[in-house]
C-alpha cells in the first residue's frame, strides 16, 4: 500500500499525543505507486477530530483539536447533568464532562492519483486508503477551565461579580489566566456576588 500509515498517527511537533486544544501536524507517509504520473488530491472521510483537516497537495493534516465538548463522538462519553457548577468547583465532575482520559479518533486517510495506462498516457485514476486514528488526551479538567474563561470574561450566568479568582490566596483575573490553568487544575474558589 503506498500510503504507508496505518493504525495510530502521531504529532510531529509538541507531544506525542496531543492535548485537548494542542496543535497537530502530521505528514502523511507515502510511496508513489508503479506508473504513477500525477497527484490529484489528499481527503479524509470517518471520524475526524474536529479542528484539524488535511491539504489536499501535501498530505499534511493539521490542527488545533477541539475540547472532547466540541467533538461530537465523544459526546456519549460525558457525564451529563442539569445541575449547574458552584462558584466554588465543588461539583464540578457532575458538570458535563468527558468521563474517560483518552479518545481515539478513528478515520481514513484517502489520496487520488493517476498512473499510466498502457500506451504511456497518465489517464488512469488510482485511489489508495489506509485507516489510521489519533488518540486525544483529556487535558487535566478542561471544561472547568472552559467555565474560568467564561466567567471572567463575563460569559456565564450575566450575575454581576469582580472579573476575578481567588486560589489558595492568590487572585487571578482575564491577563493571567493561561498561569493559574497551568498551576491549579482545580476545583476552584469563586468569589460570590
Amino acid at each position: 500500500m503506498p500510503i504507508l500509515d496505518s493504525g495510530q498517527i502521531f504529532s510531529e511537533v509538541g507531544t506525542k499525543n496531543p492535548w485537548e486544544d494542542h496543535f497537530f501536524k502530521h505528514q502523511v507517509n507515502y510511496s508513489n505507486p508503479g506508473g504513477f504520473c500525477q497527484h490529484v488530491k489528499w481527503y479524509l472521510s470517518g471520524d475526524i477530530p474536529k479542528g484539524i483537516s488535511i491539504d489536499a497537495s501535501s498530505g499534511v493534516i493539521s490542527g488545533y483539536i477541539k475540547w472532547f465538548d466540541k467533538q461530537p463522538s465523544a459526546k456519549a462519553l460525558f457525564t451529563f447533568s442539569t445541575e449547574k457548577i458552584k462558584f466554588d468547583g465543588s461539583n464540578y465532575k457532575n458538570s458535563n464532562r468527558f468521563k474517560h482520559m483518552y479518545f481515539d479518533f478513528h478515520f481514513t486517510i484517502y489520496r487520488d492519483v493517476k498512473i499510466l495506462d498502457g500506451n504511456g498516457n497518465c489517464t488512469v485514476p488510482l485511489t489508495e486508503s489506509s485507516g489510521v486514528f489519533i488518540r486525544e488526551i483529556k487535558l487535566h479538567d478542561i471544561d472547568n477551565y472552559d467555565f474560568i474563561h467564561k466567567y471572567l470574561n463575563g460569559e456565564k450566568d450575566k450575575l454581576k461579580r469582580d472579573p476575578m479568582i481567588n486560589v489558595n490566596g492568590k487572585v487571578y483575573n482575564k491577563w493571567n489566566v493561561e498561569e493559574l490553568k497551568s498551576a491549579h487544575p482545580g476545583p476552584f474558589y469563586i468569589p460570590k456576588h
